[in-house]
């Protein structure tokens, strides 16, 4: 899964969506896949991109 939120570090993305720099990595080199809240949250990014704004904010 290649990250549709281009501006965000693995790090940022990471701690918006509260899991491991490592496990954002890995959804990137497709060695794993998100599952459960974290997909949940990557498919509304994907239509509402700025949303993960708030979720930096809180």
């Amino acid at each position: 899964m290649t990250l549709s939120i281009a501006f965000l570090t693995q790090e940022e993305f990471a701690q918006a969506v509260a899991v491991s720099p490592s496990l954002v990595q890995s959804w990137e080199q497709k060695h794993r896949r998100p599952s459960g809240p974290s997909l949940k949250l990557l498919l509304m990014f994907e239509h509402h991109s700025s949303l993960i704004n708030v979720l930096l904010a809180l």
